[in-house]
């Protein structure tokens, strides 16, 4: 499996998260420097994150492709034969998933600053935005990474099942991570607005239908629950 195959990989994107985090800053310290290498180490602390989901998505698509028996996914809902398209209703019902989803949601906010509400708005604010839609994606990811990256997918077992032990999970499985992406995305975006004062009225437009999606997510996770949850006496292990 890929932690196993390249033990450095997850740390290097914890450490990409981190870059994230603190993006602004190395990029003023990048501007005060004003070199090349400085412009391509702001680069790659942008791209490293996608690049590395990229690769995840990737390296899960050809265990799927390949019935490769390593990865404990593949043991557990496929076993061993020949490809079928029906497999990759795994890369999304699986822990391929939460990669897809986290991908999605870090192109959003490197692309954040072409959003149509900010064409009009100076160069310099929709940088300011990019920069905070990205420290609020990259710690909403570390903080959750225990869940949307477990070592499980990543690092082989002592022991792996010799056959299959259940269907492929069904789809319903994915929509926790749906609302998830959802309120990273657009609740970044309100994020990033409430941190620039006097933006101008770009700025104030794209909070105002942050905010309606928001609340638009919000309610409909709040629906979703009521129906999934629907023995009041373990509704905790169901979470």
């Amino acid at each position: 499996m890929l932690g196993d195959t390249m033990p450095w990989f997850l740390p290097l994107f914890v450490f990409g998260l981190f870059g994230w985090i603190f993006y602004e800053s190395i990029e003023k310290f990048a501007i005060r420097k004003n070199t090349d290498l400085w412009k391509k180490a702001l680069a790659v602390v942008r791209w490293l994150p996608p690049v590395q989901l990229f690769w995840m998505l990737s390296n899960r698509i050809f265990s799927l492709v390949q019935r490769d028996l390593m990865y404990l996914e593949v043991a557990q809902y496929l076993g061993p034969g020949d490809f079928s398209f029906t497999d990759l209703k795994l890369l999304i019902t699986g822990d391929g998933g939460s990669e897809l989803l986290a991908l999605t949601v870090v192109l959003f906010a490197l692309y954040s600053e072409r959003l149509p509400s900010l064409a009009k708005g100076r160069d310099d604010f929709r940088l300011r935005f990019r920069n905070r839609l990205m420290m609020f994606t990259g710690l909403l990811l570390i903080t959750s990474s225990a869940v949307l990256f477990p070592e499980s997918a990543y690092y082989s077992p002592s022991t792996l099942p010799t056959t299959p032990i259940g269907a492929i999970p069904a789809w319903a499985t994915i929509v926790p991570l749906v609302f998830f992406s959802s309120l990273t995305m657009f609740g970044g975006e309100l994020f990033a607005v409430s941190t620039l004062f006097f933006a101008g009225d770009n700025f104030q437009t794209l909070a105002r239908r942050a905010r309606y999606k928001v609340l638009i997510i919000a309610f409909s996770a709040i629906i979703w629950l009521s129906f999934t949850l629907h023995n009041h006496e373990n509704w905790s292990q169901q979470i």
